[in-house]
């Protein structure tokens, strides 16, 4: 009778067992779906930066110089920048007639430089000016570099 007894109290605690161990599995459940749900907040991923295009620093013609040959054949010459897939290029002429105030007209709008130049025939005796910006992996247009201006004295 002895082994009855003891082995009755084994199983009468079995059902208490099963409800602790419910009860630690329903907890740890529980805060797997707690920390699933905080995780977005508590690890934020970071937001996915853009690649920086930095400008391109142009190198010829130098800003000012003056031209007399004819044809009126100009290239254009920057550094490269990294990370850009191409280049756009802006040339304008000035317009005024020799006036104080020069009034600059686009003369040329060029979106798909490959290279680090770009050649052109220019037309008439006056000023032009130039600048350039990269393009990102994204196709978008980075920071514009200052105009640099040219003169074309014949």
């Amino acid at each position: 009778m002895a082994e009855e007894s003891g082995s009755q109290r084994w199983w009468e605690s079995v059902p208490k067992m099963l409800a602790v161990i419910t009860g630690v599995i329903t907890g740890i459940t529980g805060l797997i779906v707690a920390i699933t749900q905080l995780e977005p907040l508590l690890f934020k991923p970071k937001p996915e930066q853009p690649p920086v295009i930095s400008i391109p620093r142009p190198i010829s013609p130098a800003d000012r110089t003056e031209f007399s040959q004819f044809p009126r054949t100009v290239t254009l010459v920057w550094d490269p920048v990294p990370a850009a897939t191409g280049y756009k290029v802006e040339i304008e002429f000035d317009a005024s007639g020799g006036r104080a105030e020069p009034k600059w007209v686009i003369f040329g709008s060029i979106r798909h430089v490959n290279t680090t130049t770009y050649t052109f025939d220019f037309i008439g005796t006056q000023a032009g000016r130039w600048r350039v910006w990269a393009v990102d992996p994204k196709g978008e247009d980075g920071p514009k570099s200052d105009w640099w201006i040219f003169i074309f004295t014949r």
